[in-house]
């Protein structure tokens, strides 16, 4: 009954509305209608907390809290009461005053800016505002504040730059700009933002973006990972693969907090290879051989300008200095490369300890062989299985696979990495949205590798990573070292919206959740995630990393108990207790505590708008920066890359090789990789 409700809702979109709403509307029918059949957890839209959808469609347009009135959220907040109905009249009025406000605020923010030129800055004034507010300015008088002090704290970082007051890693505090100085830097700031804000001004930018933002809220309502995108966001990043240039790997988009984050890395690329550099993280400056850093919060919204910064005509080095998603700064030199036919996107290594060699294979993410591929690549499976045989030649007694933030990717290279580890059996089971339960079994009796196997797990573990984790822990053939994944326990589909008018070839497209996956327990990861058999500690600044902190998450439950034989158990109890004792007087992890403060300190910033003040809470970044960037430990492993790739490296280019010199380095200094080699050592041990 509940679905024909649904449906009937859905046909009232087909009332008449205004040419600018009306095809938010229509694609709003179909999303709700499609959702309707076939999400496997569908929305009575009559019981749906509306305030969950305002505040997504908030948050996403203005989490920075700078561009509406509070009087125009509060309106926004009351006219969303009324889409529990679900009629086109509500959503077209919600929709209608969202982009009238929108506007609006656009236009308010393009003022604020030009203004500054006539703005007189006193470098004494003595006001302030914090880096995340609590609220939407309750008057335009606020909101005007709040901008002016934002303005000059921008300035003043200009300044910072143009009379090169950083130099050797510390901040001059006693030079005072002058007035002609002061206005360069004005005009600077306001030449940078309303080049592109005149762009962004656009009602047809405004209504494109809106209604990415808007329809994506109503997919947000069913689950996190359900969502809308159009066709030009759903297109491949191509000019990344040009055989004419060589390239880094590194996919970005400005985010809603207007930093320049990476949305792909692209597998087998440099940025990958590098084992350093993940989706999510934010690039703050790019430099490139011989030419001056770039600052990224100084360049014009031109997104392919921008890529521009990560591929070169030549092989040359580039460094990249990142925060990863806790704000952890590092530093990352790569070197670009020109693609290859026969790319190889997994390497093994070896950890070569006194008696006993240790492999070594970090997989960032579950890539899969596409469609198109022309090259006859691999997916992530087999390209491991291959360097598995490479690591049979080094006689390795154990194996290290390294799944920290990896988000997941392809259900199909899960199960058949699956396979090289599990002799027989179900591996987990998927429910779909009829309640019917589908039994995934090993595709290939007989295993590859039958060593001890660690896996390496952190919050970003997610999804796929979650899956291979839980059914290795369940079948006891592997231990699980690190912190609680994420608890992605959902698979997706994706699917043509409907098919465009226009083209064939302009279709939009809807991902949603078909299914939920559940251990052969019967337990699922959703909202829980994968519990480590041994905890390290992390600096993790960020609290509320995971699928339980998302309002529409779907349940954590319970399915049935599969048929399966797990091995002998692992003494789990004994190889934790070793473990702890080591970490508890290790003198990395010791600094653990006093980096999460210092991190801290970073995040808890003040934009003044007192010249002195503002130099001094740089000069307290950078020195805890520096800090920061100092806490390496030689982890004294030997590293080396497995015997066939060393006698093949010969033939590989330049950009490759140091790429791999610099992936050694980082191993070398990757204390939860010394510590997870002793925790396998250990297990050996106990045989």
């Amino acid at each position: 009954m509940r679905l024909q409700y649904l449906i009937a809702l859905a046909g009232l979109f087909s009332s008449p509305v205004n040419a600018q709403t009306n095809n938010v509307v229509n694609k709003s029918q179909y999303i709700i209608n499609k959702l309707a059949k076939e999400h496997y957890s569908p929305v009575d839209w009559l019981k749906v907390n509306d305030t969950v959808f305002i505040e997504h469609l908030l948050d996403e347009l203005d989490e920075e809290k700078l561009l509406f009135y509070k009087a125009e959220t509060d309106e926004l907040r009351r006219l969303s009461a009324d889409i529990k109905t679900h009629t086109a009249t509500n959503l077209q009025l919600l929709y209608n005053k969202t982009f009238q406000h929108l506007k609006s605020a656009y236009g308010r923010k393009l003022k604020f800016i030009t203004d500054l030129q006539n703005i007189n800055i006193d470098l004494n004034k003595n006001d302030s505002l914090p880096l995340f507010l609590k609220d939407f300015a309750a008057t335009p008088k606020e909101l005007e504040r709040r901008w002016q002090v934002l303005l000059q704290n921008k300035v003043y970082a200009r300044l910072v730059q143009q009379l090169k007051l950083e130099k050797d890693n510390k901040i001059n505090t006693t030079v005072k700009p002058t007035v002609a100085q002061i206005n360069t830097a004005k005009a600077d700031i306001v030449k940078k933002y309303t080049r592109y804000l005149s762009y962004y001004d656009s009602d047809a930018w405004m209504h494109e973006f809106l209604e990415d933002v808007f329809l994506n809220a109503v997919c947000y309502m069913y689950d996190p990972h359900s969502s809308y995108f159009n066709f030009d966001s759903h297109k491949t990043y191509d000019a990344m693969s040009s055989a004419t240039i060589y390239t880094s790997g590194i996919v970005v988009n400005k985010n809603k907090q207007n930093h320049y984050e990476i949305v792909h890395v692209i597998p087998g690329s440099p940025a990958w290879n590098s084992g350093s550099i993940f989706k999510g993280d934010i690039i703050r400056s790019v430099k490139h051989k011989d030419q001056p850093v770039v600052l990224m919060e100084d360049l014009d919204e031109d997104t392919d300008d921008i890529q521009d910064l990560f591929t070169t005509s030549s092989q040359q080095v580039i460094e990249i200095d990142l925060a990863d998603q806790n704000g952890v700064s590092k530093k990352v030199s790569i070197y670009t490369e020109k693609e290859a036919d026969e790319q190889e996107r997994v390497r093994s290594y070896v950890i070569k300890n006194s008696d006993k060699n240790i492999g070594y294979i970090q997989l960032p993410g579950f890539y899969s062989v596409s469609e198109d591929d022309e090259n006859n690549s691999n997916g992530c499976s087999n390209d491991i299985a291959k360097e598995l045989v490479k690591l049979k030649q080094d006689n390795v007694e154990g194996l290290i696979l390294d799944l920290r933030n990896n988000g997941g990717g392809s259900m199909q290279e899960a199960i058949e990495l699956l396979s090289i580890f599990i002799q027989e059996g179900v591996l987990f089971t998927l429910k779909d949205p009829t309640g019917k339960i589908i039994y995934f079994k090993d595709p290939n009796r007989g295993t590859l590798f039958d060593k001890p196997l660690v896996i390496m797990i952190n919050n970003y573990s997610a999804s796929a990573s979650e899956l291979i984790s839980s059914a290795l822990q369940d079948y006891n053939r592997a231990l699980i070292v690190g912190t609680n994944s994420y608890g992605k326990g959902t698979a997706q589909r994706e699917d043509i919206l409907y098919k465009s008018s226009v083209a064939a070839s302009k279709n939009d497209y809807v991902k949603f959740t078909i299914g939920k996956f559940y251990r052969v327990t019967g337990n699922t990861v959703q909202k829980t995630g994968v519990e480590p058999d041994v905890i390290l500690p992390v600096l993790n600044v960020e609290s509320k990393v995971g699928e339980k902190y998302q309002p529409t998450a779907l349940s954590n439950d319970f399915s049935k108990l599969a048929i399966y034989k797990p091995l002998t158990p692992i003494p789990k109890t004994i190889i934790a207790g070793k473990s702890n004792k080591r970490v508890n007087e290790d003198a990395y992890f010791q600094t653990l505590l006093p980096a999460k403060q210092a991190i801290e300190k970073l995040l808890d910033y003040t934009y003044y708008t007192n010249w002195q003040k503002f130099l001094q809470q740089e000069s307290r970044n950078l020195d805890i920066e520096n800090t920061l960037s100092k806490r390496k430990f030689d982890t004294n492993l030997t590293i080396t890359n497995n015997s066939t790739d060393e006698k093949n490296f010969k033939m590989y280019s330049e950009g490759t090789v140091k790429n791999n010199e610099e992936f050694i380095k980082k191993i070398k200094t990757d204390n939860y990789i010394k510590e997870t080699n002793n925790i396998i050592l250990d297990w050996i041990n106990q045989k």
